[in-house]
């Protein structure tokens, strides 16, 4: 019988070269690899320093723009009010940045009509601008000072869990847990598929402390106690279905925080350092402040209180104050917000997690911890759900 063509070609094609690559010196083969070698680390430096260039470029753009905004939108208030006023333009910038930057010292007020009614019309949208360019000021700060923490190792980046076609991977890590095939999942399947759950939730246990892998069981564990609804000690395929949607939520939101929280640890980091330079600067520059004046000052201006007692005065301290009320205020805008997040998503996780009753299970409990019930789920997820998990 002939042979397919397909081998005749591929030993005919084999026999003929190898004599060829037998004959080659042994030192050139080598040769020719090590340079392949070579060029193949020189590809991956090229593109690792390639990547380099391109965020120093980013962040270049996006600092030189936010720093744009600011001086454009405060010199162009300052050159209205001037113009109404008949104010040196460096008294009537002082002003436009106090409205601006919501300080409002109160030291310096429009007396004109036209000054009143420009600020009156135009300080709302000339509020949001210059806090948008704060903002995005501050966010450059802060992504240096977590990127320098990161290169540091003082925190690891956070990537969330992807879960391509989430209903197949849920339904496939089920049938994985359930070992007997018995269509219902026990407490001690969960146990023992703790690290399969893990991994689908972008969690590596094996590089985990024991304490930390123990805090998984437990979190795992306190789950499937709350699915299960019907109090049977296990688990039928949707009760658990509904417990690792649950699962996953839970640990998007964990990421999330922990992403929060890094942003607020880096602009503290950054805030601290400058109230600290801001208070020594000011107290050299103003002769008849004390020390304690000059961080009074410093606080009451970066919180935005303004009270006015104090303000800079003209010189080096008044130039200073721009460039530093420019650091800071983002900074601290940056802080309060990103705190009112955090609270935000720690207490919807503890609701999804069921703490937010007093631990006993009723009928309501799905409804006050903003948990779905077996229906809403069923409704949820029908139609992209493999047959044996909705076969009940």
């Amino acid at each position: 019988m002939r042979e397919p063509l397909a081998e005749q070609n591929g030993r005919s094609h084999g026999a003929s070269h190898a004599p060829r690559h037998s004959s080659y010196p042994r030192k050139l083969r080598d040769g020719v690899a090590k340079r392949v070698d070579r060029a193949e680390v020189l590809d991956v430096e090229d593109r690792d320093f390639m990547r380099k260039i391109s965020s120093v470029r980013k962040i270049t753009i996006r600092l030189g723009s936010a720093l744009g905004v600011v001086v454009a939108i405060a010199s162009f208030y300052g050159a209205v009010i001037s113009g109404f006023e008949g104010w040196k333009f460096e008294k009537a910038l002082f002003l436009a940045f106090t409205v601006l930057s919501t300080i409002g010292y109160g030291n310096y007020a429009p007396d004109s009509e036209g000054a009143r009614v420009f600020l009156a019309i135009f300080t709302l949208p000339g509020v949001v601008i210059f806090a948008y360019a704060l903002a995005q000021l501050a966010q450059v700060i802060i992504g240096i000072i977590k990127s320098l923490r990161r290169w540091a190792g003082l925190v690891q980046r956070v990537q969330p869990p992807h879960i391509g076609s989430r209903a197949k991977v849920l339904a496939d890590t089920l049938r994985e847990c359930d070992t007997d095939g018995d269509g219902t999942i026990t407490l001690e399947e969960i146990e023992s598929s703790t690290g399969k759950i893990c991994a689908m939730l972008g969690m590596d246990v094996s590089k985990q402390t024991l304490k930390a892998q123990e805090e998984a069981r437990a979190f795992i564990e306190n789950a499937f106690n709350e699915a299960d609804f019907d109090g049977s000690g296990d688990l039928d395929m949707l009760e658990a279905m509904c417990m690792l949607c649950d699962l996953v939520k839970i640990r998007e939101m964990q990421q999330k925080e922990q992403d929060q929280r890094d942003q607020i640890k880096g602009a503290v980091y950054s805030l601290i350092p400058l109230i600290v330079i801001g208070a020594l600067v000011f107290w050299s520059s103003e002769e008849s402040w004390s020390a304690l004046d000059a961080f009074y000052f410093t606080i009451i201006s970066v919180s935005t209180v303004g009270l006015g007692d104090l303000t800079p005065s003209e010189g080096g301290g008044k130039v200073f104050w721009y460039v530093f009320m420019t650091l800071t205020l983002g900074l601290m805008a940056s802080i309060i917000q990103t705190l009112g997040s955090l609270l935000g998503s720690i207490s919807a996780r503890e609701n999804i997690a069921g703490k937010s009753g007093d631990g006993k299970r009723d009928e309501n409990a799905s409804v006050r911890s903003g948990r779905r019930s077996r229906e809403e789920v069923r409704v949820d997820m029908e139609g992209d759900t493999p047959e044996y998990i909705l076969r009940l």
